[in-house]
């Protein structure tokens, strides 16, 4: 019975954190987006991306001559249902957009 108590009590004390956590790692995201801007240089994206906190995958090279690249940033929550897209040339950062899948 006792096991059965600290079962229940866990499962609140989740039902009340997840909730928190998922709204602030995915705040993160949106702040990445708002911050990227075009014409942006892509050190500075990465810098920007490595202090926002949020998941980044890439930047990635898109074509052989290297000069398009990716680069997408996520929420670490599992329930998360949009991500940023970040597509650049060379050097510079060309758009940023969010994606709802």
């Amino acid at each position: 019975m006792k096991c059965l108590v600290n079962l229940i009590q866990v499962a609140i004390v989740v039902a009340i954190i997840f909730p928190i956590f998922h709204i602030w790692d995915t705040d993160k995201v949106e702040q990445l987006y708002r911050n990227t801007r075009a014409a942006m240089a892509k050190s500075e994206f990465i810098e920007l991306a490595h202090n926002s906190g949020a998941k980044i995958t890439g930047p990635n090279d898109d074509d052989l001559a290297g000069g398009k690249w990716t680069a997408i940033a996520s929420s670490h929550s599992p329930f998360a249902q949009e991500f940023c897209e970040i597509k650049g040339t060379s050097k510079t950062v060309a758009a940023a957009k969010m994606i709802e899948y």
